[in-house]
């Protein structure tokens, strides 16, 4: 593939101007909306923070902004559980109360990491982290609430207890919480599916939702330099599931997936000499680093997806068609097709960020989350080719295991 220079300046220079151009003004600082047309929402001021971070931008704020903004994300925390909270999180037509304690937890996560982003802390201690203190506890948990029939979302509780746990060593020095965090791996290991070196496949799940589950369980083997098993099933898995456009699900991708499947493809065979297929990985991530670019909107926000109309279904079936001749998982490829028609044949189809109020938006709309994924998995293609597209960049990466965490071999 011929390389073309590509101004990583501009890139960052355009999305930190629509980034600017979504924060509330008339008020303290550090208060964002979504998107150009939504409200003001803290999950919009918590992106905005880890965006700002990876930029490296937050050198530029006062002391009485970042004050500001750190008081405005501690203000959602309650005393008592150690939750935070949101309005916009609480409210639900859902009946289940797993699903508010999903986003609550979602929500919590962010908001500890962009508090981290901003060199503060919560003001209180996180009382719901006593249910995980103990093997026993833990062990109770997983059997009751992990089954791996959706790895995708039950990867997304263990993400968040594991990198709250890191969170409970960094602020107290509990070594504790460090066997804890191995038991909890521990777990993982004997889960997973040797044949695709993924979880949830071997318990009636799709590749793809497979796929996007695993890379929110590496970077915490990462974080402790702990051997992943299987990685060249992982490696074949993640491959199998890109499609010829270079994204890794159809009409455009999705700012979560991508990065989820790039992320495996960069981070788990860093530092191994002669590495399994590392052709096909340089070959995918250079289509894949093209496909991202062609997200980024003229207003200088990426979206979660630019391809959607009724005319890219037939190339969209053609894609699935060649796709399933690789990874022959009939439950990815009727997911994908599901898709194709939703967001192809419903006139402006909106999606919402974990279902929380005021988050909703049009796919091919700049929004905070697709601002920030999509960026990152540009930095991430480009330090693994070893630079060959944006040259050597500054950046910053999260330091606290989590969402935006890399292999530190990598750096």
């Amino acid at each position: 593939m011929i390389n073309k220079p590509v101004s990583f300046s501009i890139i960052r220079s355009n999305v930190l101007e629509w980034v600017e151009s979504v924060r509330d003004k008339n008020t303290k600082y550090g208060r964002y909306r979504f998107h150009n047309q939504s409200p003001v929402i803290l999950y919009a001021s918590l992106f905005a923070s880890l965006i700002r971070e990876l930029f490296d931008d937050l050198n530029s704020i006062s002391y009485q902004q970042r004050k500001e903004w750190i008081e405005y994300i501690q203000s959602a925390q309650n005393p008592v559980d150690g939750f935070f909270y949101d309005e916009n999180v609480e409210y639900t037509n859902n009946t289940d109360p797993r699903f508010n304690e999903y986003r609550r937890m979602n929500l919590t996560y962010f908001c500890i990491h962009a508090l981290d982003v901003l060199n503060a802390v919560p003001k209180f201690d996180l009382v719901f982290m006593k249910q995980f203190d103990s093997e026993e506890k833990l062990n109770k948990w997983l059997s009751d609430s992990i089954c791996f029939d959706d790895p995708w979302k039950d990867s997304n509780w263990i993400m968040w207890i594991l990198s709250l746990m890191f969170f409970q060593i960094k602020v107290s020095g509990k070594k504790d919480y460090l066997n804890l965090i191995n038991h909890i791996l521990d777990w993982l290991d004997n889960a997973q599916d040797p044949n695709t070196g993924i979880w949830g496949t071997d318990k009636g799940s799709s590749l793809f939702y497979g796929v996007a589950a695993a890379y929110h369980f590496f970077m915490f083997y990462y974080a402790l330099d702990r051997p992943i098993n299987y990685t060249d099933r992982i490696l074949d898995s993640t491959l199998s599931v890109q499609l010829r456009d270079g994204f890794f699900a159809p009409n455009g991708g999705g700012a979560c997936v991508d990065l989820d499947a790039i992320d495996i493809l960069v981070n788990v065979n860093v530092g191994v000499q002669n590495s399994y297929r590392s052709m096909d990985i340089k070959q995918a991530l250079e289509r894949s680093f093209f496909a991202l670019l062609s997200q980024q909107n003229n207003d200088g926000g990426f979206a979660e997806a630019k391809k959607c109309n009724l005319f890219s279904i037939f190339s969209n079936i053609i894609d699935l068609s060649l796709s399933f001749s690789k990874h022959k998982d009939p439950k990815t490829t009727i997911f994908h097709v599901k898709s194709v028609i939703k967001s192809s044949v419903i006139p402006k189809y909106r999606l919402t960020y974990v279902g929380i109020r005021g988050t909703d938006y049009l796919l091919n709309e700049s929004n905070m989350w697709a601002s920030w994924f999509r960026p990152l998995s540009l930095i991430l293609i480009n330090e693994k080719l070893d630079n060959q597209f944006f040259g050597e960049i500054s950046y910053n990466y999260r330091k606290m295991p989590g969402l935006g965490f890399i292999n530190k071999k990598l750096d």
